[in-house]
């Protein structure tokens, strides 16, 4: 089990779509240009962009962006708004084990909650693609709260959020022979109430080193957030740069 396109419809698109501020999308995107080096007039590899929240912002700054992802409303929305701004950004139809393109790229990053949703042979084909997406010397900024030293130091079943006006129910299933987590996510407005499944492959921070250094991108730095807070046992999330060797 893995999340599908259709698990981000109805309920389930707008609970991603309101998790996250426009404030702390700012200082994502801060963050995000200082960890990749980057100067406007860069070419960027959003992979998923989902609706865009980073890839709209950072081509308000003057880069020039591509987004892959397989959900249409989400890609249909960033479109449409990069067209009213007359932003110079690209939102595609890709699977991101397949990605086809070849060392066009000065920077590229994988945000939000997605990485781990293949199994290791698909992350192996995401890792090989995004490299062979950059030129040499360019950078991967890659978020993960589902490395094992974040998921299992702080592992609930059940969970319950408040999103916005909606209410977000996770009921989780760890598989310790896989490192898999399953999740049912059951969204609640007004009444209205709409489940999906998930799966995300766990991965240790040096198993995904390795990964990475097998894919040809050297890990230079990580931390745990976008202050620069040091990774450790029991920290929320990730942010990991690496860069690709020559």
């Amino acid at each position: 089990m893995t999340a599908s396109t259709a698990f981000y419809a109805g309920l389930g698109l707008e609970v991603w779509r309101a998790a996250v501020s426009a404030e702390e999308t700012a200082e994502e995107v801060d963050f995000l240009i200082e960890a990749l080096e980057s100067e406007p007039g860069d070419r960027l590899l959003d992979a998923p962009c989902g609706f865009g929240r980073h890839a709209l912002e950072l081509a308000r700054r003057g880069y020039v962006l591509t987004g892959v992802d397989l959900v249409e409303d989400y890609l249909a929305e960033a479109a449409l708004a990069a067209r009213r701004e007359g932003l110079d950004a690209d939102f595609l139809a890709e699977d991101l084990r397949e990605l086809a393109f070849d060392a066009v790229f000065d920077g590229a990053y994988c945000l939000g909650n997605s990485f781990g949703l293949f199994d290791r042979a698909g992350t192996e084909r995401f890792l090989e693609g995004v490299a062979a997406a950059l030129v040499p010397g360019g950078r991967l900024l890659l978020e993960s709260g589902m490395l094992a030293e974040s998921l299992l130091p702080n592992y609930e079943e059940r969970l319950w959020r408040p999103v916005g006006d909606l209410l977000l129910l996770m009921e989780n299933r760890y598989d310790p022979g896989e490192s898999r987590l399953d999740t049912t996510y059951t969204v609640i407005q007004d009444g209205v109430l709409e489940s999906r499944d998930a799966s995300h492959w766990i991965f240790t921070l040096a198993e995904l080193r390795g990964l990475l250094e097998a894919a040809g991108l050297e890990t230079v730095g990580f931390c745990a957030n976008t202050d620069g807070t040091p990774f450790e046992l029991g920290s929320d999330r990730i942010l990991l740069v690496a860069e690709k060797q020559s």
